[in-house]
């Protein structure tokens, strides 16, 4: 085992909590995990848990796993029901102060993103989820494209999702405001923010930085899906938008066309 990677903590390491909990869930994803675990057994940091959830793979993730990851993550392997259903078991085995979910081909941006993003957090401790900006890379062509953060406000979380990616999300703020739906296929993580924002009132802090690099080509970005996405947040925006918020804020995005910004 590399000496980073033994920085990496299991559940049982320590009886001290690690700052943040990194949660890969996974499935059929043995081409691309290695990556993952790669990019967080290489972290400086050693205030990280690891845990990888994979629905019950028949490929060779799992061996993919033991060799790459040689140990350090803590991993469980398990049929689930869904994507959500998956995150909410790693939430519930989480013993970190901040999760971050970082699933199966996507990387952390180097190895000094959780030193450095813990330090900014500490320096504005009062939010409930901080989030910032990803690369997009698509495998196809080999190009990266910067994906800002999305100002948190009602109308841009209106338009639609934050980074999950590069969400630190508080661990009590779960605790406080429920897992994931799992009802929902593909935009659960889209349901749990307008939540926490429109119901709950959490406070969202948006970070001017880049921490993970989101592989194009998943679920939820390869165009096969796309008619359940659209259903899926339309139903949480219903959930969470009344009528006349709805109204306005449809008119604002389409100004906002208009006007080219």
């Amino acid at each position: 085992m590399s000496q980073s990677a033994s920085k990496t903590r299991s559940p049982a390491d320590t009886e001290v909590a690690p700052r943040l909990s990194i949660i890969t869930v996974c499935k059929n994803a043995e081409s691309i995990i290695g990556s993952t675990i790669h990019s967080v057994l290489q972290q400086s940091s050693s205030e990280i848990e690891f845990l990888i959830l994979d629905g019950d793979s028949t490929d060779d993730t799992m061996g993919v796993i033991q060799q790459v990851g040689k140990g350090a993550p803590s991993v469980r392997s398990e049929p689930d029901n869904g994507i959500y259903h998956a995150m909410n078991k790693g939430i519930q085995r989480a013993t970190g102060e901040f999760l971050l979910f970082l699933n199966a081909g996507d990387t952390l941006l180097n190895t000094q993103t959780v030193e450095s993003l813990l330090r900014v957090i500490d320096c504005s401790p009062s939010a409930d989820v901080y989030h910032g900006a990803v690369l997009w890379f698509d495998p196809k062509t080999a190009q990266s494209r910067y994906k800002p953060g999305r100002r948190d406000s009602h109308a841009n979380l209106f338009r639609g999702a934050l980074n999950h990616q590069a969400m630190f999300f508080r661990r009590e703020a779960f605790d406080r405001i429920g897992a994931y739906d799992e009802s929902f296929r593909l935009a659960g993580d889209y349901e749990w923010v307008l939540r926490a924002k429109r119901k709950h009132h959490c406070r969202f802090e948006r970070l001017d930085a880049c921490s993970s690099v989101f592989l194009l080509g998943g679920h939820s970005t390869s165009g096969d899906h796309d008619d359940l996405i659209k259903s899926e947040c339309k139903r949480a925006r219903d959930m969470y938008y009344g009528s006349w918020d709805k109204l306005k804020y449809r008119v604002w995005i389409r100004a906002r066309k208009i006007l080219g910004i």
